[in-house]
């Protein structure tokens, strides 16, 4: 790895730094920021009640801050009244009713008469809060910040039904984690000296990913995790170009507010420590971790309340005795992988429906690609030193999903072996950014399989709408799953699809169909502008004189 320079303005304030960032966003820059919170929106709006990751026990959450009557707890939070009144009235995924023993599936909602689905609808606007609490929630254990947010904006007037404030606070979360995440990412790309074509490659695949809606367009604290860590990956960049104290804070204070918003961003602090450590005398290391200390109170409580660090529910039930770590050992670890790779790019949901396992396949093995040109540089010793620090970060957040995985394994006696896909979605931030920077540093073939990612990042997300979700939430099927098939079924069922869609949806059928198509073809434009940019591009050097 080549020694890191050090920038003068590297350690200006962070006002001075915003303002640097926003005066270099370009164009094209600005153009991936609208499409992302076209996208965050448009997700909210298609994505049915209850149909978010957990988002029932994760919206109960909000509503027991927003009644400031103590912290929660795994065992005695229970699930908002209105909530489980809700869950009986509107249809969920076949896993939703599984585990509450109760409920209508889509496809059992959708084979009702309409007059019975319209009355069934009728009752959802007329449940009022208050409604006595129903069930543990098994979310209460989550650190708080993020629901402390989500509280203060529930109590904002304006919107009279459950489906009303539950939609606001989809469109809060997917917009401002969307713009953050974006802002942070082109801080990162512009600190790694990305050039212009691939720092847009890196952005537009990240937010053409499904999964990355998935997470961020709910009610549940993902959606400011996401930004929290890109921004102290970001600032941790800054302080490894130019070091200093003041930078060092900074990262620290982003970190503790991420380790307030979720416990999974535990396995960032290693990397933290380690940078500090590395580039700062040990005292002035040492004070620069000052702002971690605002978190430390919460982790005491977990340990005092549930007997673990991060407050997991598999080791505070007790059902399960010895170590998860023994029983990784025992993990079919390749099944697992595999499940965990095909998932972090593409799940349908609460249904956790999948995404054509060819087109994942192929995203994947461009990203294997983009590992290998990188393994391969820093064999070379091609990776700025600046850079190659970030890809410890990256092995952390693997290590920690391992971890996940294994103690799921071991909680459900190795019938289930998931760490859940939305805590992948940091790690593919990171990656995008990183993988990209190694395909502009590998002349021809980085610039075809960067072409190719954007390329298959755009025809994942048009599948993603018109394909996937639209038909499924709309209870209908192409008759084939091919461009006649699907065209068939728009043309000849276009105003039933757009009706069923409505009745589960949380805004209007036709204004969705009419979102998804400007969505598209913005899609379409932003992946041939981009494309074309990279591959009109000789190398990183001609890429960075087109900036």
């Amino acid at each position: 790895m080549t020694p890191f320079a050090s920038s003068p303005n590297s350690a200006a304030g962070p006002r001075s730094a915003v303002r640097s960032l926003l005066r270099k966003i370009s164009a094209t820059d600005w153009l991936i920021i609208g499409f992302a919170l076209f996208n965050a929106v448009l997700y909210a709006s298609v994505l049915p009640l209850w149909e978010g990751f957990d988002e029932p026990f994760h919206y109960s959450l909000v509503r027991e801050y927003g009644r400031t009557e103590g912290l929660p707890k795994v065992g005695r939070s229970t699930v908002d009244g209105q909530v489980a009144a809700s869950l009986k009235l509107v249809p969920l995924s076949h896993l939703m009713v599984r585990n509450l023993g109760g409920g209508i599936t889509f496809d059992e909602y959708f084979r009702l008469p309409p007059d019975r689905r319209a009355a069934t609808r009728s009752h959802l606007p007329a449940l009022k809060p208050g409604l006595p609490g129903d069930g543990s929630n098994y979310e209460a254990q989550q650190a708080p910040l993020a629901y402390v947010v989500m509280a203060a904006f529930d109590r904002l007037p304006g919107a009279a039904t459950l489906q009303d404030r539950v939609l606001r606070l989809r469109i809060l979360a997917g917009v401002v984690s969307s713009v953050a995440c974006a802002l942070a990412l082109f801080w990162l790309a512009r600190l790694l000296e990305l050039p212009a074509p691939s720092r847009h490659a890196a952005a537009f695949i990240a937010f053409s990913s499904q999964m990355f809606y998935a997470t961020a367009s709910h009610a549940a604290n993902d959606w400011l995790v996401l930004p929290l860590f890109l921004l102290t990956a970001a600032s941790g960049a800054a302080f490894l170009k130019a070091p200093s104290r003041r930078l060092g804070v900074i990262a620290s204070a982003l970190l503790s507010a991420a380790l307030l918003t979720k416990a999974s961003m535990l396995a960032v602090v290693p990397w933290l420590v380690l940078i500090l450590f590395m580039r700062l005398r040990w005292r002035q290391a040492a004070f620069a971790l000052w702002p971690l200390l605002a978190a430390l109170p919460w982790y005491i409580r977990n340990i005092a309340v549930y007997g673990n660090l991060a407050g997991m529910h598999e080791f505070a039930s007790q059902v399960r005795t010895g170590n998860p770590l023994s029983a990784a050992l025992l993990v079919p670890w390749h099944d697992a992988i595999t499940q965990m790779a095909r998932q972090a790019v593409w799940t349908g949901n609460n249904s956790f429906t999948p995404m054509s396992r060819d087109l994942v396949f192929a995203m994947l093995a461009l990203a294997a690609i983009a590992a290998l040109s990188a393994a391969v540089q820093d064999w070379r010793c091609r990776i700025p030193a600046a850079e190659g620090l970030l890809w410890p970060l990256a092995g952390l957040l693997a290590a920690s999903l391992a971890y996940a995985i294994s103690v799921s394994f071991w909680f459900n006696n190795g019938v289930a072996f998931s760490a859940g896909p939305w805590y992948a979605q940091p790690l593919v931030l990171l990656l995008s950014v990183l993988l990209c920077s190694a395909l502009a540093r590998a002349r021809v073939l980085g610039r075809l399989t960067a072409a190719a990612a954007v390329s298959l990042s755009a025809g994942a997300l048009l599948l993603t709408w018109w394909v996937k979700l639209i038909p499924y939430y709309a209870g209908l099927s192409p008759s084939r799953s091919n461009i006649d098939g699907v065209w068939a079924l728009y043309r000849g069922r276009g105003a039933q699809l757009a009706s069923q869609l409505g009745e589960t949806a949380m805004a209007p059928g036709a204004a969705i169909l009419f979102m998804a198509a400007l969505n598209s073809l913005l899609a379409a434009g932003l992946a041939v502008w981009i494309a074309w940019r990279i591959l009109r591009a000789r190398d990183a050097q001609d890429q960075a004189t087109a900036a």
